[in-house]
């Protein structure tokens, strides 16, 4: 018989999910129950052209101005992705058009993979955003 692993703390969880940010070679973010970036990779300040210190502690979607292929907004104040169990199921992942830089902005194409962050106890703790850049110069 196996010895019984010790179930993470939520900060210990938070902590996992910084740790594979900072580790992920494709653009990656950590947003937390609040909406807010937690945080932002390298690859991620190069894929949107916005740097770590500037997009930390920012709503998501002040930062990510994500939509679906059609301009439907997908992030919102009040993420939907972070309220799933109110909007239903999370996609696994979906193709988002992401604004990309400082207003004038280009887009960008990206198969973006959302993993929900929870505790059996604390419950949902935030979200992390993988994602596979498809194309640039979306749209253009």
């Amino acid at each position: 018989m196996s010895p019984r692993r010790r179930r993470l703390t939520p900060d210990e969880l938070v902590a996992a999910a910084r740790t594979t940010v900072a580790e992920c070679a494709m653009p990656a973010f950590l947003v937390g129950a609040d909406s807010r970036i937690m945080a932002w990779n390298g690859a991620a300040s190069e894929f949107f052209g916005i740097p770590a210190w500037n997009a930390s502690a920012l709503s998501c979607a002040l930062v990510v101005h994500g939509c679906l292929r059609d301009g439907k907004p997908v992030c919102t104040p009040g993420c939907w992705l972070l309220n799933g169990k109110k909007a239903g199921p999370v996609p696994e992942a979906m193709e988002m058009v992401i604004r990309t830089g400082r207003p004038p902005s280009g887009q960008r194409l990206a198969r973006v993979i959302h993993t929900r962050i929870t505790h059996p106890r604390a419950g949902q703790l935030g979200l992390l955003h993988t994602m596979i850049p498809i194309a640039d110069e979306f749209g253009s």
